[in-house]
């Protein structure tokens, strides 16, 4: 698993999904000390990502929101 290119998508995450309730009301990256564009649609979560890891170990987004049930 590399780090992408430009944006991670988490389908499960849709606004139409049946898996989770709510809207994403934020997200950050830990361990980066920026903001992120994102976006939440149909398709998914959509999260623009920085052009390097903020990092070299494994990476995780903190999304606040949603109710997962």
């Amino acid at each position: 698993m590399g780090w992408p290119q430009q944006q991670a998508v988490i389908a499960p995450l849709a606004t139409n999904g049946k898996h989770v309730r709510g809207r994403v009301r934020q997200v950050e990256l830990l361990g980066h000390p920026g903001k992120l564009a994102w976006k939440q649609d149909e398709t998914g979560l959509k999260i623009e990502l920085p052009p390097e890891p903020p990092g070299a170990h494994a990476f995780a987004f903190k999304i606040d929101g949603l109710d997962l049930g």
